[in-house]
């Protein structure tokens, strides 16, 4: 049975690093889930808003499969605000995922067989044969009991360790072959969805797997842990970033002011421009060189800050992908 225990993360030695960072669980799609866990995750449930994720615990430590238990994520409002919130759900929401897709069963797979015909020795097609078992379980679910099962009357040469045989089945004043009808409802794999249609003459399996899927609901958030006192949320067009307020980074520089840039008006044209500094009650005033050379720090540090957003926003659109 697939098991994931929340674990809380350590504080990053990162400057700055995506939100998943910080989540408690891993999130899965449902190739990721298969390659986890070893099968496939089941049917996407309309009814149920997108689950990425699941906490293995929730249950036994609310103690109820419909107890409330709380969780604190990190995502952006509609609004545009990205702050930590709680969530709440029911503890048997929160063990499952309800990942978008139809479950894939595993193929039906049918020995082969060395089961011969008595006399011509001509092999019996193993689709025909099944375990007196899983005959009567059939005849059981047409409404019939085991002395509806019987063994084929054919001359059959069956080899040492063969548990399989040709069972049939009485119904309807017919006699039908269990193994092919096991087949036949093994059709879209082993232990798909389905029913058995009795209003006819022989029963006739229709598949339940939907052949078509609502639209995707939104999503729950992941929960997080709570942001440690040197942690900070930037938020940029792009998306957002958790950083730490105790490294240096793009996030931590304060942003320099475009200097302003004073010209005379007079009738005389002045020799050179001037750029005019205030701090406080006192102003100095620079020649144009210095102008030129503030003006130039001040690009070339906001084209840094544009070039760090951008790879800040390319690092979370490629961890949420993953």
């Amino acid at each position: 049975m697939p098991n994931c225990i929340p674990v809380v993360p350590a504080l990053p030695d990162e400057a700055y690093y995506p939100v998943a960072r910080l989540y408690l669980v891993p999130t899965f799609d449902r190739n990721t889930y298969r390659s986890t866990f070893g099968e496939d995750a089941p049917t996407y449930d309309g009814a149920r808003k997108t689950k990425t994720w699941f906490d293995s615990t929730a249950i036994q430590n609310a103690g109820s499969p419909d107890a409330m238990v709380q969780y604190t994520v990190i995502e952006r409002d509609l609004a545009g605000n990205v702050t930590p919130k709680s969530i709440t759900m029911t503890a048997r929401e929160a063990a499952t995922v309800n990942l978008y897709g139809i479950h894939s069963y595993s193929q039906y797979q049918i020995a082969p067989t060395k089961a011969t015909t008595e006399g011509i020795g001509a092999l019996i097609n193993p689709v025909n044969l099944c375990l007196q078992s899983d005959a009567i379980a059939l005849a059981k679910s047409f409404g019939l009991d085991a002395s509806a099962v019987s063994e084929s009357p054919l001359s059959i040469v069956y080899p040492a360790g063969e548990l399989r045989r040709l069972w049939l089945i009485q119904y309807k004043g017919f006699q039908l072959t269990a193994g092919t009808l096991l087949f036949e409802m093994n059709q879209n794999g082993a232990g798909a969805p389905g029913h058995w249609n009795l209003d006819g003459g022989e029963p006739n399996w229709i598949s339940d797997l939907p052949s078509s899927l609502p639209p995707q609901n939104p999503a729950w958030g992941t929960p997080c842990r709570p942001l440690q006192d040197v942690e900070a949320i930037s938020v940029n067009p792009f998306g957002f970033m958790i950083y730490r307020k105790d490294r240096a980074s793009v996030y931590t520089q304060s942003s320099t002011a475009a200097p302003a840039v004073t010209l005379s008006t007079g009738s005389t044209t002045p020799s050179a421009a001037t750029t005019t500094t205030t701090t406080g009650t006192s102003t100095t005033t620079a020649p144009a060189s210095t102008e030129s050379s503030a003006t130039s720090d001040f690009l070339a540090r906001l084209e840094q800050n544009l070039l760090s957003l951008f790879k800040s926003a390319l690092i979370q659109t490629l961890s949420q992908q993953k």
